[in-house]
């Protein structure tokens, strides 16, 4: 009776049923931080080695960015629909033919940069280390990129040597569609309204950030 009470007084007093207190240390851990794009400008400033180099720099930060990349995919409507004017009306034009054509061709070989740009950034999210697969991307993007430059100067050349076609006799040698005609001319001189936007913005970036200094 002696060990049975011996043992029953163990068992109270053991804390076998005990339940530990709750952990908080998973509520307390800080929310993971994201670098904003002043810290971004700032580390480019301090390991330029020029003003030429931060330029470029603040260049490669902003198009890897999330809202450049949400850009891109919204840009992707504007080569789409140049490639549909182009072909609605490819045999419209006799002014100039070649209207039609740089449109899609321009679109088509739009919508393909776009989409191996949207790639390459998503793959390099995922991916910290840049790979050989990578620099090959870079290098086909940098090729598509050379051919739209050179192919938009040619359709400078189309678009604006025939400012301004006939528009309301088709069978005129100078006739061109209206709607085809004005979206050309109209995309190739906002284009170069937005590269100016860009450029003001950049410079304005860099100004900014030396001032800060």
């Amino acid at each position: 009776m002696g060990s049975e009470g011996g043992k029953s007084e163990q068992a109270l007093q053991s804390p076998t049923n005990e339940v530990p207190p709750p952990s908080y240390d998973s509520i307390a851990d800080p929310p993971p931080t994201y670098e904003s794009m002043y810290g971004e400008l700032r580390s480019a400033r301090e390991s330029s080695s020029g003003v030429f180099d931060f330029l470029k720099k603040v260049v490669i930060i902003f198009l890897s960015t999330l809202g450049c990349t949400i850009c891109l995919a919204i840009f992707l409507a504007i080569p789409i629909t140049c490639i549909v004017i182009g072909v609605k009306y490819k045999d419209d034009c006799p002014i100039e033919r070649y209207i039609p054509i740089y449109l899609i061709v321009l679109g088509s070989f739009g919508v393909l940069r776009n989409i191996v740009g949207l790639y390459n950034q998503m793959k390099r999210r995922s991916c910290d280390e840049e790979t050989d697969e990578d620099a090959k991307k870079s290098s086909c993007e940098g090729l598509i990129d050379c051919f739209l430059v050179g192919w938009f100067i040619a359709g400078n050349v189309w678009v604006y040597s025939n400012y301004q076609p006939v528009y309301d006799d088709p069978t005129s040698a100078q006739y061109c569609q209206k709607t085809l005609y004005l979206f050309a001319f109209g995309l190739t001189t906002a284009s170069y309204a937005i590269v100016g936007l860009i450029c003001c913005c950049m410079c304005c970036v860099a100004f900014c950030s030396l001032l800060v200094e």
